[in-house]
């Protein structure tokens, strides 16, 4: 699913590179109460026509990727599910690859291109390098992000440095994001 001003409510998306790309010019969307699981990784040898031009030659595989609008409301998801057994550093089997949310200005600095207010509430994470991504971008810092009441499945492989990172220049606003097997205060922080 990709553009904006839509609502994506109860229902289950698998088998997409990134699930919801939210790429429309100065519109919204509300993702409620879905089940987003089991992305579609791939790689390939470097000068693969037709293929992102990332220098690891495989997918940056995202639940939602934030590109410019808004504003945007994710809430009650499940983002995730369960690797297949014996296979716990295989990024194919790892919902997702990059990130259950990357959240950056991707498309220019222009103030039409503007990533405007993004609220992530009352949502389960499992998976990502990190479950939420924040990264500056033409300037953007962020400060219209706010991720809060959210719980994340404390992960069974290698985990990541912080479930939620950003790198310098991001002022998110950030509260109450708990492990939901304790309730205890997950990791945070910037990332250089």
């Amino acid at each position: 699913m990709a553009g904006g001003n839509f609502t994506i409510r109860r229902c289950e998306i698998v088998g997409a590179c990134d699930s919801i790309s939210l790429t429309a010019q100065g519109l919204g969307a509300t993702i409620e109460q879905n089940w987003s699981h089991g992305c579609s990784w791939e790689s390939w040898p470097p000068g693969t026509p037709d293929r992102p031009s990332h220098p690891d030659f495989q997918t940056h595989n995202d639940g939602v990727q934030f590109h410019r609008g808004g504003p945007y409301y994710v809430r009650g998801n499940y983002f995730g599910g369960f690797r297949v057994p014996n296979t716990p550093n295989d990024p194919a089997n790892d919902d997702w690859h990059n990130a259950c949310l990357m959240i950056q200005q991707e498309v220019s600095s222009n103030s039409i291109d503007h990533l405007g207010i993004v609220v992530a509430e009352y949502n389960w994470f499992e998976g990502g390098t990190f479950s939420v991504n924040i990264q500056l971008k033409y300037g953007n810092t962020m400060s219209e992000t706010t991720v809060r009441h959210n719980r994340y499945i404390r992960p069974t492989w290698t985990p990541a440095s912080y479930p939620i990172t950003w790198n310098s220049g991001v002022h998110p606003t950030l509260s109450d994001n708990v492990w939901d097997d304790t309730g205890g205060a997950v990791p945070h922080g910037t990332l250089p």
